[in-house]
């Protein structure tokens, strides 16, 4: 498929969110396994009204290992354009993930994510968040994919009383 898209609500430190967005993949190449996708997410703030857009470009590219395994390699960045009604609050960020596939019903991952904010004038530090998430995947019948993982902050000077994350997740595929 060349365009996917996806919609949600989703929880943030910042309160309840209204996600939505497109991928569109620009180069998809089964002789080389590679995959350069562009990314436009909108997304609401729900308290404080604030709508955000998220442009980003991704990049992936396949490696085939013996029998059905498979190692997919992944990068992505952007900004983060948030448009609260008392300011405007640009971030960078995007992040990186590995996934290794021994067998078509079992995939394990690992991955980074970074997002970065400059300084306010009346502050010294800049923003920054920065995780490493883990876990296995397994893909059941059909279009079913469940997962559980954990995450954990590496390098952070805001969230500091975040010390991870435990998740799961089932994902259907239409």
């Amino acid at each position: 498929r060349n365009l996917g898209i996806h919609g949600g609500l989703q929880h943030r430190y910042s309160g309840w969110n209204l996600e939505g967005g497109a991928r569109y993949a620009l180069i998809k190449s089964t002789r080389t396994n590679m995959l350069l996708t562009a990314i436009g997410d909108v997304h609401l703030n729900l308290d404080p009204i604030a709508p955000g857009f998220r442009p980003m470009m991704a990049l992936g590219k396949r490696f085939e290992g013996k029998g059905t395994t498979v190692v997919d390699v992944q990068a992505q960045s952007g900004l983060d354009l948030m448009f609260y009604p008392e300011m405007f609050s640009p971030r960078l960020l995007g992040g990186m993930n590995v996934s290794i596939s021994p067998s078509e019903t079992v995939k394990v991952f690992m991955e980074t994510t970074y997002i970065s904010k400059g300084a306010p004038a009346d502050d010294a530090k800049a923003f920054t968040f920065n995780q490493i998430a883990f876990g296995i995947r397994f893909q059941g019948k059909g279009n079913v994919l469940v997962g559980t993982g954990a995450s954990v902050p590496y390098a952070s000077n805001y969230w500091k009383y975040h010390y991870g994350s435990v998740l799961a997740d089932v994902n259907y595929y239409m």
